[in-house]
């Protein structure tokens, strides 16, 4: 963990051991820094919305990550239109389908 508030850098040298049988070229490494606990997942958040489909349980397990994602993303002020748009378009669209299925076996 690295507290940068009251130096905004920090300088950090790290050896590196390849395997033996790396092939030649190809030794890379890559460092990233996120200031959030949450923040290597925002890179992959679309990945994670679910579109609700199947009956009431399933609808539930998969409109649960879709409202996780959006209100995670309104509390850190991270707003992305096009992973939000997906969410609520995901949202609506299950909701409608269980409101047709529902009514369809009644």
């Amino acid at each position: 963990m690295i507290d940068l508030k009251n130096n905004g850098t920090v300088t950090k040298s790290i050896n590196v051991e390849y395997p033996l049988r790396t092939v030649t070229g190809s030794q890379r490494v890559k460092v990233t820094a996120i200031g959030d606990l949450m923040g290597p997942s925002i890179n992959g958040l679309d990945k994670l919305l679910k579109l609700p489909t199947g009956c009431g349980e399933q609808n539930m397990l998969n409109f649960a990550p879709n409202i996780f994602i959006v209100k995670y993303m309104e509390a850190t002020n991270n707003l992305d239109s096009t992973i939000m748009n997906k969410a609520k378009e995901f949202m609506e669209t299950g909701e409608n389908v269980h409101l047709i299925m529902t009514w369809l076996h009644t």
